[in-house]
Parts: structure tokens; C-alpha cells; sequence
């Protein structure tokens, strides 16, 4: 239990979705960014206890679920422009 407490997304990484959604980079060129930098990014692991090898695993999952969210966000913010698009292009219609 303790091991998946380490894997799961929490604020520090929520907070960056909707930043890391509107940023122009690639999503491969954010996940490398993300995992080189991850203390950076999102401080230590572990805070009271020394890295272990496994923890580069963690962190690398930490943040495909985390680009996950980001390109579900990316696909959402698409899709209210194109209605938005959409919608404008109908009032100049008529």
C-alpha cells in the first residue's frame, strides 16, 4: 500500500495540467522535461527517507499519468474551440 501511495497524483501535480495543456511543446518533449527534472518540478519522492532504485520507475509512471491528463486536457480545450469556432462562424451566418 505504501509503495502505490508513492505513485499516486497529487495537487503539486494537478497544479501544472492545465499549464502543461496550453504549452505548445510536444508531449514527448514535456514528459522528458518532467522526468530529468522531476525534483524541480515537484520536490522529492520521499521526503523523510533515502532514494531507492525503484524510485526513478515511480516517478517515470508519476508522469505518464500526469501527460495523460494533460493530453485529455488538450483534447477538451480543442474541442471548446472548434465549438466556440463553430458557433461565431453561425452568428456571422445569419
Amino acid at each position: 500500500m505504501r509503495q502505490e501511495s508513492l505513485m499516486t497524483l497529487r495537487a503539486r501535480h494537478f497544479d501544472l495540467v492545465e499549464g502543461l495543456a496550453l504549452s505548445e511543446e510536444s508531449p514527448e518533449w514535456l514528459a522528458d522535461q518532467l522526468t530529468r527534472h522531476y525534483d524541480r518540478y515537484f520536490g522529492k519522492l520521499r521526503c523523510n527517507s533515502p532514494r531507492v532504485p525503484s524510485d526513478a520507475i515511480r516517478e517515470q509512471i508519476i508522469v505518464w499519468n500526469l501527460m495523460a491528463r494533460v493530453e485529455t486536457r488538450r483534447h477538451e480545450i480543442q474541442a471548446a474551440n472548434r465549438h466556440e469556432h463553430i458557433a461565431a462562424h453561425d452568428e456571422c451566418s445569419t
